[in-house]
């Protein structure tokens, strides 16, 4: 706890003589003894970056070898022209520590990084955020990217047909195969693996697409209670004979979902006998005139 204090204080002495004797009225009055005092204790540490950036008097008298490193990062994002003042190659930063500096002035990168084929595929992708043309000296063939990354790529760099057409997209999972296509189309569609896709993601995938239905295996939405098959004919009313073919299969809540929203198309072959009461609820709710079938086919 005392450490602590004595920390703090000590910051805040520094700080403060700093701010204090580069005003050219304080350094005036000071004696020369007392004025090489006070410089001795300045820990450029422990003076806040925007002082340090803009109090040009300062920078002659601070012992830039002790800055931090992340100081130096910060404050060399902020201005290039520190660069003259500090040594940067002692520090031995890696690229992803030096990623701020490079989002700002991305002609450094080539002056701070020699051989981008020591990259590991972080660093890689920090890089090419800071210059996508970056891709063309970089053969991106020999970096092994895992799924994570690959979904980091796709997610930052989808609109980059340079950088796109380098990657391989079928290692994408069925979400992230999703989100493109939902995104852009029919741009990477014949390098995606599109078995992963789930009726899920078509559903999705069509309400933003609807063109894309050509692409899409109807067979998945026989599955199971075929609910989303009738969300899925009811988008596209072509496919009706969907709904025939899996007449037997399809659940109360996919009956539901086709009578409350085209009763006339539906009305005749509903297996009103699998309704229970909340499925009737919401139907004579919408459509009063069908509370006589309520009372037919449910036993309450």
């Amino acid at each position: 706890m005392k450490k602590n204090i004595k920390n703090i204080i000590s910051v805040a002495f520094s700080h403060s003589i700093s701010i204090s004797l580069f005003k050219s009225e304080n350094r005036e009055q000071l004696p020369d003894n007392l004025k090489k005092f006070f410089l001795k204790k300045i820990n450029p540490n422990t003076i806040n970056d925007r002082e340090i950036i803009s109090n040009v008097e300062m920078h002659n008298f601070i012992n830039w070898e002790i800055m931090d490193r992340k100081k130096v990062i910060r404050v060399v994002a902020r201005d290039i022209d520190f660069l003259d003042k500090i040594d940067m190659f002692k520090y031995n930063f890696s690229t992803t520590e030096l990623y701020p500096i490079f989002l700002q002035y991305p002609e450094l990168i080539k002056q701070f990084v020699n051989n981008f084929e020591e990259l590991n595929p972080l660093e890689l992708i920090k890089l090419l955020e800071c210059n996508y043309d970056l891709i063309d000296e970089i053969d991106i063939s020999k970096y092994h990217f895992n799924k994570k990354d690959t979904i980091e790529i796709v997610k930052k760099f989808r609109n980059s047909k340079k950088i796109m057409e380098r990657i391989d997209l079928s290692v994408l999972d069925h979400f992230s195969t999703r989100k493109l296509i939902c995104r852009t189309g029919v741009d990477y569609i014949d390098r995606l693996d599109m078995k992963s896709l789930k009726n899920t993601d078509w559903i999705e995938i069509l309400k933003q697409h609807p063109d894309l239905i050509e692409f899409c295996n109807l067979k998945i939405f026989e599955n199971n209670d075929c609910y989303l098959l009738t969300k899925l004919v009811l988008m596209f009313p072509d496919l009706e004979y969907l709904i025939y073919d899996n007449i037997e299969k399809i659940s109360s809540l996919g009956w539901e979902n086709l009578v409350l929203e085209d009763l006339e198309r539906y009305q005749d072959i509903c297996k009103w006998e699998k309704l229970n009461e909340t499925n009737w609820n919401k139907i004579t709710k919408k459509h009063p005139s069908l509370n006589y079938l309520k009372q037919k086919y449910f036993l309450f």
